[in-house]
C-alpha cells in the first residue's frame, strides 16, 4: 500500500513537527475532535495535552490540581479545531484507529503501544512531496495560464528521417526543467535542459537545439508538440 501523503494538507508543517516528536499526539487531536469515535487505549490525556498545550499551543489544558473533580480538563483551542476536521475529512483519523483493530493469526487483538504506534505511522504516511505532483502541478498552472495543452512525460516529438526527439520533465532544487532529449540520425545523441520561464509560453518563443556531430537544427515549437528539423 503507497504511503499517504500529508504534504498537501494545510497542517502539514505543524504536523510534521508534532510527528517527529511523538506521532500519537496527532492522533490525540482526532481524539479531541471526536472523543466517542477516536479512542485509545495509550493515550496519556493529562501529558499529551500539556504536551500540545505547552509545545504547539494547540489545547486547552487544565490540570487536576485546578479542579475539583481531580480529572484533567482538555480542549482544543476554538482556533486550532480546525486540524482535527482536516485529519477527519481526509480519513487520517479513521487509519490512526484502524492501527487499533489489527489482529494476529488467532484473532486477538494486536496491542499497540506508543513505539509501535510511530513505527506503523511512519510506515503508513509521509510528509515527502511527490516530484511528480509538484511537476503536475506546474503544467496545469500552464496549461489554465495560458490556454495551452502540453505532452505527457516522455513525449516523443513527431519527426522522420531516423532522428528521435523526447520531452522530458524533471524537478530539480524544487524548479521544473524540460530536458529535451536528442538521438540524431547522424548517431550523435545529446539533451538540452530548459528552465521553466512562464514569459516563454506567453511569447510564444519556439526552442532551438543544434547537433554537434553534423549540421542540423532541431526546431521545437514552443508548446513542444511539433519539431522541424532543418539541415544546410
Amino acid at each position: 500500500m503507497a504511503k499517504f501523503n500529508l504534504s498537501r494538507l494545510n497542517s502539514s508543517e505543524l504536523l510534521k513537527v508534532i510527528a517527529e516528536n511523538d506521532p500519537i499526539l496527532i492522533y490525540y487531536i482526532c481524539h479531541l475532535g471526536d472523543p466517542e469515535k477516536f479512542k485509545a487505549h495509550i493515550f496519556d490525556f493529562e501529558t499529551d495535552c500539556r504536551k500540545l498545550a505547552d509545545n504547539y499551543d494547540i489545547t486547552v489544558f487544565i490540570p487536576q490540581r485546578k479542579r475539583k473533580t481531580h480529572e484533567p480538563n482538555c480542549r482544543l483551542r476554538s482556533t486550532n479545531k480546525y486540524l482535527s476536521r482536516e485529519l477527519s475529512s481526509h480519513g487520517i483519523c479513521l487509519r490512526f484507529k484502524q492501527f487499533f483493530e489489527q489482529k494476529d493469526e488467532s484473532g486477538e487483538h494486536i496491542r499497540i503501544d506508543r513505539e509501535e504506534f510511530r513505527r506503523l505511522f511512519w510506515e503508513n504516511f509521509t510528509f515527502e512531496e511527490d516530484s511528480t505532483d509538484i511537476i503536475n502541478a506546474q503544467l496545469n498552472r500552464i496549461k489554465n495560464e495560458y490556454r495551452i495543452t502540453l505532452p505527457p512525460n516522455n513525449y516523443e516529438i513527431p519527426n522522420k528521417n531516423g532522428n528521435l526527439v523526447t520531452l522530458h520533465y524533471i524537478l530539480k532544487e524544487e524548479e521544473i526543467y524540460f530536458i529535451i532529449k536528442v538521438k540524431c540520425s547522424c548517431r550523435n545523441e545529446f539533451s538540452e535542459e530548459i528552465p521553466l520561464r512562464f514569459n516563454h509560453f506567453r511569447e510564444k518563443n519556439p526552442y532551438d537545439v543544434e547537433c554537434a556531430n553534423c549540421p542540423k537544427k532541431f526546431h521545437i515549437s514552443y508548446h513542444f508538440w511539433n519539431c522541424n528539423i532543418y539541415s544546410p
